[in-house]
């Protein structure tokens, strides 16, 4: 799978590129902020993006995954927030929440899934 990541701070960029790789998936670009993201997906196809819910320009990361799902890529959003400050999110495949701190681990139960896996 073609995989985009959208992400502004670099440590966590490296581990979801790592994770993804890993996979056996494709990462087709890294994006830190939305104009960049919107170039690399028109430039190389992605199939799935992850999108950071808050980048570095601004509360971008909500229209982004908006702009990228009306496109055909499928949106998996990250966010350090919780879902009472993550807006509209029925595009989205699901929602993860980002770790705080090294050495913490994600559990299955903390992924919120979208409409689109119910």
């Amino acid at each position: 799978m073609r995989v985009l990541i959208v992400e502004d701070e670099p440590l966590l960029e490296m581990v979801l590129e790592d994770t993804v790789v890993s996979a056996g998936h494709e990462v087709i670009g890294w994006a830190t902020n939305c104009a960049n993201a919107l170039a690399l997906g028109d430039a190389r196809s992605p199939e799935i993006a992850f999108v950071d819910l808050r980048l570095w320009d601004g509360d971008t990361g909500l229209e982004l995954s908006h702009r990228l799902s009306e496109r055909g890529i499928a949106v998996v959003v990250t966010t350090a927030y919780s879902s009472d400050h993550v807006g509209e999110l029925d595009h989205a495949l699901s929602v993860v929440p980002k770790l705080r701190h090294a050495g913490e681990r994600l559990e299955s139960s903390d992924v919120r899934p979208g409409p689109l896996l119910h």
